[in-house]
């Protein structure tokens, strides 16, 4: 709020307890706001390729993961910085949902505490700064950025770019080899979190506008019209050496900017100007100038993520540009005595240009979390507009304080309500399909989020209906071979998984579980075939040599088999389908070469141990392996809990397997002396 009373317009360093009850307020309304998120999850977008499929991720801060970080182009950015904070989550909290967003949290309250003092440093205004950061802090447009858990980067890189802005104040105010290179480093750091960064060198020319006022315009002194009119004469720098104080910061971001389009061409996620022409760019871009200022001021319909419109209207970009060319109009009438309306105004523009679409990248036509940093710039023009505006108002101190709070609390009820939203994906999804983002993405994540719940038959809805808005999405023709598959219908799976196939050969996914469903019609060779090749693309994942262990095995190529399932467990040792197979192929084969009654004790045991003694089929395989080991008591001890424990759970014919079975312990005979001509087969687990 603005507080009675004037304050100094001159940059002090001087902190009073009106500063300290402002960050408690700050604190305070962030906490308020965002603590809900400790009992959010995770979401199916982006999440699992940052944190909950991201096995380096999840291993933490080892070595080989910290080279990794500065060396992958993932996710089609270079973002070292970004990837080792996300693995000291992993290292600290696994995969708790709640502290990964709360760190997020925790970045955000820095962030406004830091623009709140760098504002106050540089300006001397402490309620304009106060409100410029309370509007950071609380505006529903922020919201994506903090309660997302992907978007790390976005909090942590405004971290640095704020860092790098208070640095270079210090600079500014007594000029120095030291501070500098700490505004350099500091700048360095957020552009390997983000590469938003890469208009921050332009910004900070224009604080040298205002409020710094350190231009010297030739050899007459400049204008009076600064935030900073105290400032000495001596400290004024000429145009081109403010420039050229810039060629680092301007040569990292270059290098940032190449380095970006190199990983996004790599990641494929750079639209051809083919695909989306130039026009359309730039109507979407002067749309989204235009959009994002509407949703500031009221934030209504928010979504995840916005579908590319192709082809404007004319309408649509008229109005737009209308609204621009008046509000350049306005910045460029106040340039000598409201030089923060020309700031402000610049800064939104400028700060948008890496993500307004000139270049586009993906398929969304906006973003929220694109506003993280551009917003800064009008909040300022608000801030400071305010108050010059009400210089007439009579009884202006009590009138700016509640026309503050109106805006601070017509911020915070949206957010509460904002930051609910992101509780899950099926809230969150559903809610951008009710906010008109009807889309492939929305739809096909809306999908995963019911396959998640166990509505199967819901998330085939959704699937579908995205494919008709992009029938390209090979992944997702597998994701419904997979429903399919599971209600039994093996020829409709078989067709999508070969669709998906068709569309994108290497599909390591659509292998695997066409593989499956070929097993399943007895197409064994087939599915060998299939496994063979997923295999190839990704030697190192345990479900895969499980599944091709399974498939062996119905061949009675058993040997093969075992070696497969021994491949799993080495690659993921608590698999309990795995352990309990190789278990029980190890306890009752007919080949006595094949058996071993310790080494199966040991899978049997674990499977067990990993399900708390509860599960009767995995009790039966560890009877049986107790059996073949020669001991007899605890075969007899293990298959009478396991006949007990399916028999309360409904189990009849596991039972009554089990209490067979257990007389045959008790008499000392195991299970492949009395089954030479049975095929060992183990209970199966999924």
């Amino acid at each position: 709020m603005i507080a009675p009373g004037k304050s100094s317009a001159a940059p002090s360093s001087v902190w009073t307890r009106w500063d300290l009850v402002i960050c408690l307020a700050l604190l305070g309304a962030i906490t308020g706001v965002f603590w809900q998120v400790k009992h959010h999850d995770f979401i199916t977008y982006d999440d699992p390729n940052y944190v909950t499929q991201n096995l380096r991720v999840q291993a933490g801060l080892t070595r080989a993961n910290v080279a990794w970080a500065f060396q992958t182009t993932s996710e089609s950015n270079w973002h070292p910085l970004t990837w080792l904070s996300h693995m000291l989550d992993c290292q600290l909290f696994g995969l708790n949902a709640g502290a990964h967003h709360l760190v997020n949290v925790f970045f955000h309250a820095l962030n406004s505490l830091l623009l709140f003092a760098v504002f106050k440093r540089m300006t001397g205004a402490r309620w304009r700064s106060a409100v410029v950061a309370a509007l950071f802090a609380l505006h529903p447009l922020h919201v994506e950025s903090v309660a997302w858990i992907s978007e790390r980067k976005d909090v942590l890189s405004t971290f640095f770019w704020l860092l790098t802005m208070g640095a270079y104040v210090l600079y500014a105010e007594r000029r120095g080899p030291w501070r500098y290179c700490l505004a350099l480093v500091a700048f360095a750091l957020g552009l390997m979190s983000k590469p938003m960064l890469v208009t921050l060198p332009c910004v900070l020319l224009l604080l040298d506008f205002w409020p710094l006022g350190r231009f010297r315009w030739g050899t007459a002194r400049a204008p009076q019209a600064s935030a900073s009119p105290k400032r000495a004469e001596n400290q004024r720098v000429g145009v081109r050496s403010l420039i050229l104080e810039k060629i680092p910061f301007l040569l990292l971001a270059a290098a940032s900017c190449v380095v970006t389009y190199l990983a996004q061409q790599k990641g494929k996620t750079v639209i051809t100007a083919s695909a989306v022409p130039i026009a359309d760019r730039l109507g979407n871009a002067i749309v989204s100038y235009g959009r994002y200022i509407g949703k500031m001021v009221w934030p209504e319909n928010l979504a995840v993520f916005y579908p590319y419109v192709r082809a404007r209207p004319a309408g649509q970009i008229a109005g737009a540009t209308l609204l621009l060319i008046a509000l350049t109009a306005l910045a460029f009438w106040g340039r000598r005595n409201h030089r923060y309306l020309s700031v402000g105004w610049l800064w939104y523009l400028g700060t948008l240009i890496p993500v307004i679409g000139l270049v586009q990248i993906g398929a969304q036509s906006m973003a929220d979390r694109y506003t993280y940093v551009p917003l800064i710039g009008l909040f300022v023009m608000i801030a400071w507009g305010a108050v010059d505006l009400s210089k007439r108002w009579q009884r202006k101190a009590i009138l700016r304080t509640l026309s503050a709070g109106a805006a601070l609390a017509g911020c915070l009820i949206p957010a509460l309500f904002q930051v609910q939203i992101w509780k899950d994906s099926l809230t969150l999804f559903e809610h951008a399909l009710g906010a008109g983002s009807d889309s492939a993405v929305v739809r096909f994540n809306l999908g995963y989020a019911l396959l998640a719940k166990g509505r199967p038959e819901e998330a085939l809805v959704h699937f579908t209906a995205g494919l008709q808005r992009d029938p390209r999405a090979y992944w997702v023709y597998s994701n419904i071979g997979d429903i399919l598959a599971g209600q039994g219908k093996l020829d409709q799976a078989v067709a999508k998984y070969s669709e998906a196939l068709r569309l994108q050969p290497d599909y390591t996914e659509a292998h695997g579980g066409l593989a499956l469903a070929l097993a399943g019609q007895g197409r064994h060779t087939q599915a060998v075939a299939h496994l063979t090749e997923a295999l190839r693309l990704k030697p190192d994942e345990s479900e895969l040599h499980f599944r091709l262990a399974m498939v062996l095995e119905a061949q009675k190529r058993t040997p093969e088999a075992v070696a497969q399932y021994r491949e799993a467990l080495r690659l993921k040792g608590n698999s309990i389908s795995a352990l309990n197979n190789l278990a029980w192929l190890l306890a009752t084969h007919d080949d006595a070469a094949i058996r071993n009654g310790d080494e199966a004790v040991r899978y049997a045991e674990r499977a067990c141990e990993l399900t708390g003694q509860q599960q009767a089929f995995l009790l039966g395989t560890l009877a049986a392996a107790y059996a073949e080991a020669g001991r007899f008591s605890e075969a007899v001890s293990t298959a009478q809990k396991a006949a007990e424990l399916a028999g309360a759970a409904g189990q009849k014919e596991l039972a009554a397997t089990n209490q067979r079975l257990l007389e045959l312990y008790r008499v000392g005979k195991t299970y492949a002396a009395t089954s030479r001509q049975a095929k060992a087969k183990a209970p199966d687990h999924d």
